[in-house]
């Protein structure tokens, strides 16, 4: 009767711990998926990148997103995306920790030859996250990545878009 005492009393304060405001930087676990699944496989050559280390003071684009996340021609998924970011509120661009990315050299300036990389503000549509992480590749071209997150941080689905400007 004890044990069984016990293992409740622990269930209960690792329940009650856990949900004490423990908050998920989305954009943080965006960037952590990224570089953990995508990166070196898009960009192989590439040993750094320019980035200041903030989120941008936008939310992302998503009229630039081709059909990836659901089916169909337009999906509704679209429509909610879109008028989530446009709705949001702005907050202060947060800081994303790169002590975690080692084999990355994250740069403030840009040289010519150098990736930008822009990470937008997520956008909370469904019970997911939508986090936008762009890379400038040259002069009016990027690849545009979005990517799909769940509650609990875990990347759901990504997909990859090349815009031109």
């Amino acid at each position: 009767m004890n044990f069984i005492k016990g293992t409740l009393s622990l269930f209960l304060m690792t329940t009650s711990l856990l949900s004490l405001g423990q908050t998920i930087n989305y954009e943080q676990r965006a960037m952590e998926h990224f570089f953990d699944s995508i990166f070196y496989s898009e960009y192989p050559k590439a040993s750094d990148i320019q980035f200041s280390g903030l989120t941008s003071e936008r939310v992302s684009q998503f009229g630039f997103l081709n059909p990836c996340f659901g089916e169909g021609r337009i999906p509704e998924i679209y429509t909610k995306l879109e008028t989530a970011a446009r709705n949001k509120q702005l907050v202060k661009p947060s800081r994303v920790d790169l002590s975690e990315f080692d084999e990355i050299i994250f740069k403030k300036r840009r040289a010519k030859s150098r990736l930008k990389l822009e990470l937008a503000q997520a956008v909370a549509v469904d019970g997911y996250y939508y986090v936008e992480l762009d890379i400038t590749v040259r002069v009016h071209s990027l690849d545009a990545y979005y990517l799909k997150i769940n509650e609990v941080g875990d990347l759901v689905d990504w997909c990859k878009t090349a815009i031109i400007y």
